[in-house]
């Protein structure tokens, strides 16, 4: 898949980029001409921030959530536009000069930026500088442009909206992508008939048949099918994440929060189940369990099981039913070994 871009500066009489494929050999050299050099969907290959960004999915119950890397030389940055999916602009290193408006577009715009007719002047828009470590957050349809102060090395945060991803998956999943038409005979065209601007009576009784297989599949498509093939696309994980853990809990085992992935905790209103997220991994618990899993949660240094199997006991749960919350969370690595 090709994940390396650079931005090229717009057309006379444009303020748009645009960008363009480019090979890992390139990079170096367009960097040095003055160009962002971009690497799209780098959770789907790292295997840290695959996990990380599928932590922040289930967090916040996003379908789909990226993460894309920019490196851009001085005075380098993107003109004024706004995205149609809602961004968390993370900067590892250099800075980068932002103005962004207050809020997105109202009413929402129903065209990409390019098309908008009059943008806003700089002057009415908000401004900050990003250092390493900052965080700034977009929602969808917010005007924004970007400067690198010296250099600039950031990340972005981003989900997907609905696309025309349901339809080409309806495509793979149909005929014209398996057998059909591949099995069936072409008609023969003469020579002298390939050049004429009239349709070959057997080409056209051909074409005909192949559009009548077209408009079929269309007609037996439905918005819901759509939707249950974009459903299936963007709710699978974005990128390597750890392996689910098994081992025995026993009473003399020493146990220790992990600290390598966040851990979030959710409880629905409605059952009081709690669920704990870790990377992309997660694992669901009855409302008992909730006073011992906040107190494991918040646990600094090291612990015996024995130690946590009195405490949570002393919260009103089993022995059994300790050992099970403890097995679970270090299924998740939300607790590892201090050996580990």
């Amino acid at each position: 898949e090709q994940r390396l871009k650079s931005a090229v500066p717009p057309a006379e009489g444009s303020e748009d980029e645009i960008y363009v494929p480019i090979l890992p050999s390139q990079a170096r050299a367009l960097f040095r001409s003055g160009l962002t050099v971009c690497a799209a969907g780098i959770s789907d290959v790292n295997a840290r921030l695959g996990a990380f960004a599928e932590g922040v999915r289930y967090a916040l119950s996003i379908p789909d959530l990226r993460f894309n890397s920019y490196l851009s030389p001085h005075d380098s940055g993107f003109n004024l536009h706004y995205d149609v999916k809602p961004i968390f602009l993370i900067q590892l290193a250099g800075q980068k000069r932002w103005w962004y408006g207050d809020g997105p577009i109202e009413p929402m715009p129903e065209v990409y930026s390019s098309s908008w007719r009059q943008k806003p002047s700089l002057d009415s828009l908000e401004h900050c500088v990003l250092e390493p470590g900052d965080v700034l957050y977009l929602p969808a349809f917010t005007w924004h442009r970007a400067r690198a102060d010296g250099f600039s090395l950031g990340v972005t945060l981003g989900t997907k909206g609905v696309h025309n991803l349901p339809v080409r998956k309806a495509l793979e999943c149909s005929p014209f992508f398996g057998e059909w038409p591949l099995g069936e005979l072409e008609p023969p065209i003469h020579p002298a008939q390939a050049g004429s601007a009239e349709v070959p009576a057997a080409a056209r009784a051909y074409l005909e048949k192949q559009l009548a297989g077209l408009r079929d599949f269309v007609e037996d498509l439905s918005v819901e099918r759509l939707w249950n093939l974009w459903q299936e696309e963007v709710q699978v994980a974005k990128g390597p994440v750890p392996e689910a853990r098994e081992g025995e809990i026993f009473r003399d085992l020493v146990l220790q929060p992990s600290n390598r992935f966040p851990v979030s905790v959710l409880q629905d209103p409605a059952s009081g189940r709690m669920a704990v997220c870790r990377a992309g991994l997660k694992t669901v618990h009855e409302p008992a369990a909730g006073p011992f899993l906040r107190w494991l949660l918040t646990v600094k240094d090291p612990f015996e099981v024995r130690v946590a199997t009195r405490r949570g006991t002393e919260l009103g749960l089993a022995r059994a039913e300790v050992k099970k919350v403890l097995r679970e969370l270090v299924r998740i690595g939300a607790l590892e070994t201090a050996e580990g």
